[in-house]
């Protein structure tokens, strides 16, 4: 597939500044709590390539997932109806379900995916509440 169709690598490395990118104004808002003698080049370059490896760690355990469920089912790869939001709602529900105890697994990944999302919204407000300590009005705040 990655000789076949250059297209995956094209894909691959939009996600890639895509997941970076989103967090950007957080990124930038939690960078602004640093002292100014931090390495800010390096702390941008161990982040980057941190989202990186985890990005293609998580593929990997992705794949492994839906060809286990290629299997299991007894067809291609490609003949499973998960994508997108698919991978998670439809894919590891099953896979997790599999193991022993597998349904307290299938409860611990949403109790994560809850924990994600409600990290999110901080952090979301984080950004927020830091563009608005930068204002004048309010300066004399403290962070």
């Amino acid at each position: 597939v990655l000789t076949e169709r250059g297209e995956v690598w094209s894909v691959a490395c939009s996600q890639i500044f895509f997941s970076i990118g989103v967090t950007f104004g957080i990124l930038t808002a939690y960078g602004s709590h640093c002292k100014r003698d931090e390495p800010a080049v390096m702390n941008s370059f161990v982040v980057a390539i941190c989202n990186s490896i985890f990005s293609f760690i998580a593929g990997f355990a992705v794949f492994a997932a839906l060809g286990h469920l290629a299997y299991v089912e007894g067809v291609a790869v490609t003949d499973l109806p998960y994508s997108g939001f698919g991978l998670v709602f439809g894919t590891w529900p099953v896979v997790f379900n599999q193991l022993p105890g597998g349904i307290h697994w299938v409860r611990l990944l949403f109790f994560d995916l809850f924990l994600l999302g409600l990290d999110s919204a901080f952090a979301f407000q984080e950004a927020f509440v830091t563009v608005l300590k930068d204002t004048v009005y309010f300066e004399h705040y403290k962070r």
